[in-house]
């Protein structure tokens, strides 16, 4: 049976339906008008399917979805804005997950975004969207995962990144982000994973930068042009890092003490970070599993 016949037949007896799941069904955005009674949907999949055009207003009540996936489809020819509009005109939406990975988006992030208070994870990775990252994103104190990675976003990160409170994954990768991190970002306590590498960062980061990452797990900063030179000779940093991939960065020329404190560390790469002094044994003996150094 077709998509289209199977929505329809939905549309006629899915009046008490919460949640549809459609992945890789071959639905097309004219079917997506059939859909105009399920009221009660909550959840909404529609990956990897032949999506074209914007999400019709017709499609049930709108402002009731928590969570939809339109990732994998093919929206290069609208905006996100267009994309997003029926969300954007609700008074109050309830939008709590949003995926449009993989879709060839390459409009721009709309400053609405603000508006889609309820967030908790929103994922726009591998696409094309350009334009700086709007203020209004720090509206979003719900929001627990942000991925943009793998598109043309430029400009620097907002200061406003500081009022994502809940936030515990970013992941800003792959992107042409340029200046350098705002001191704000050391305000975010929940957050574990934090992904800027292959931008165009640059100037100085200290350690306010870091100052309440208690959460933090790990950190790739591989990719860009930064300096990082705490303010403090005895830094001792608030998080305890598994991961931390940190070359190209300026660290040198003294080996920095904070790496001392980081006894979880279990995957290190930080070559071509400018440090001409030797690096200490007790930084060797850190690693359980490692040799002697020679």
């Amino acid at each position: 049976m077709s998509s289209s016949l199977v929505l329809k037949g939905l549309s006629s007896v899915g009046g008490n339906l919460i949640s549809l799941d459609m992945c890789s069904c071959g639905v097309k955005s004219a079917t997506l008008e059939s859909l105009f009674n399920l009221t009660s949907l909550h959840s909404l999949n529609l990956y990897g399917n032949q999506l074209t055009n914007t999400i019709p207003k017709s499609l049930g009540n709108l402002c009731n979805l928590r969570h939809i996936d339109m990732g994998g489809n093919n929206f290069q020819n609208i905006s996100l804005t267009s994309l997003l509009e029926s969300f954007f005109d609700c008074k109050s939406p309830s939008l709590e997950s949003l995926s449009l990975e993989s879709s060839t988006l390459s409009s721009f992030l709309p400053g609405q975004l603000g508006q889609l208070i309820n967030l908790v994870h929103l994922q726009l990775g591998n696409n094309h969207i350009a334009g700086p990252n709007p203020d209004s994103i720090g509206r979003l104190s719900f929001l627990k995962s942000l991925d943009l990675d793998e598109n043309l976003i430029s400009g620097p990160i907002p200061y406003s990144v500081g009022g994502l409170s809940s936030l515990e994954l970013l992941e800003l990768s792959n992107n042409q982000l340029t200046d350098t991190l705002p001191k704000s970002l050391g305000q975010l306590s929940k957050l574990n994973t934090l992904d800027l590498s292959h931008n165009l960062l640059k100037g100085v980061v200290t350690d306010s930068h870091f100052s309440k990452l208690i959460g933090l797990k790990y950190l790739n900063g591989r990719g860009n042009n930064l300096t990082l030179r705490s303010r403090h000779v005895n830094w001792v940093p608030a998080f305890h890092l598994e991961t931390l991939y940190i070359s190209s960065w300026d660290l040198g020329p003294q080996f920095p003490l904070w790496l001392l404190m980081q006894r979880d560390l279990e995957l290190l790469e930080m070559s071509n970070t400018k440090i001409s002094s030797a690096k200490p044994k007790s930084f060797w003996r850190s690693f359980v599993t490692a040799p002697d150094p020679v």
